[in-house]
């Protein structure tokens, strides 16, 4: 079953413990989980040490998953599918329906990154787009199922009708930013900062 892109994370709330030594060529893989974007419509969430699946979201013949993050301080894994919509489920209490669904366009998503705010807990979700749009995202915390809202706080502008391949994310380096720095990367082998 074809994956089209996955994610390492760095810490998981709880560390598994294995009864078993691991693999003697596996290293560092305690505390991380791995994030994997089907094709068939379903994120799912692994842990690396343990190699069991945490969780699954989405289901079995919807939108292909383009990417993903995984917010894990809110537990909430944010996902974008080929048809541009972007979904968060909560990892909290997982259901077969996203706490959040929201869509710009027809324009499938093709990289999300979490930037934190100087302010708040709730970060902003950047989405990257196939037709080459970069913009930050602010969600409701308080409100679920409600496309209405989801804010657009910020359109990062630079890409022209070119695939954003890549986004990263960095602390910034200009006194009193008011959030991280975003670099995001498209076929026009050009590195964009925001």
């Amino acid at each position: 079953l074809p994956i089209n892109k996955i994610d390492v994370i760095s810490t998981l709330p709880e560390a598994s413990s294995l009864e078993e030594d691991p693999d003697a060529r596996e290293f560092e893989t305690q505390g991380k989980v791995l994030v994997a974007c089907y094709e068939d419509g379903r994120a799912v969430l692994v842990d690396l040490e343990s190699k069991e699946t945490i969780a699954e979201f989405g289901s079995t013949g919807g939108q292909p998953v383009r990417a993903a993050a995984y917010d894990v301080p809110n537990c909430r894994i944010y996902v974008g599918l080929s048809d541009g919509t972007v979904q968060v489920w909560s990892t909290n209490a997982p259901s077969d329906q996203p706490v959040y669904s929201f869509k710009r366009n027809e324009s499938a998503v093709s990289a999300i990154r979490l930037v934190n705010p100087s302010t708040g807990t709730v970060p902003l979700a950047c989405i990257g787009t196939e037709d080459g749009q970069l913009f930050l995202t602010s969600l409701d915390p308080f409100s679920s199922h409600a496309a209405d809202n989801v804010n657009v706080v910020e359109e990062l502008v630079g890409f022209d009708v070119d695939p954003i391949s890549q986004i990263r994310v960095v602390q910034s380096a200009t006194q009193g930013a008011i959030r991280q720095s975003v670099w995001a990367a498209g076929r026009d082998n050009k590195v964009y900062e925001f």
